[in-house]
């Protein structure tokens, strides 16, 4: 079926150094099926994964060609981890000071990237915490 089709197409060009499990796989039948999905599961058992395999993989059956998924995580500690993982490219915006990998610091808040790479949807995932989100470069970026 397409699904099938699209997600194997999206694992190829991604080329993950590991196998998916069988919950990321069905969660990604499940997204590719256009149904809801949500996923319980402890920190570090690839639920993030899935929400980036999840984004491609609609990008592709949807024919969406470009555009910046806006994701909130509670710790920027998690964002952080995202961040320093080279299967993963995403960025971060974070309130100054709590990661060290920032490019530009502005108005309190750091990025991860250069501005204009979240702006022109170069970035397929943006994470986030709350704060970072109500503070005005969280406002602008979120513009």
């Amino acid at each position: 079926d397409a699904v099938h089709y699209y997600i194997t197409k999206v694992l190829n060009e991604v080329q993950l150094p590991f196998a998916l499990s069988d919950f990321q796989l069905i969660s990604l039948h499940i997204l590719g099926s256009g149904r809801n999905l949500m996923l319980l599961s402890p920190t570090g058992s690839g639920k993030t994964i899935v929400i980036y395999l999840g984004i491609l993989l609609l990008r592709k059956l949807f024919k969406i060609p470009e555009g910046v998924a806006i994701i909130t995580e509670p710790l920027n500690m998690i964002m952080s981890e995202k961040l320093s993982s080279s299967i993963i490219p995403t960025g971060v915006i974070s309130m100054t000071g709590e990661l060290k990998t920032s490019l530009e610091e502005k108005d309190g808040v750091s990025l991860s990237a250069p501005e204009e790479m979240f702006v022109d949807g170069s970035l397929p995932c943006l994470f986030g915490h709350p704060e970072s989100w109500l503070s005005d470069k969280g406002k602008q970026l979120i513009k």
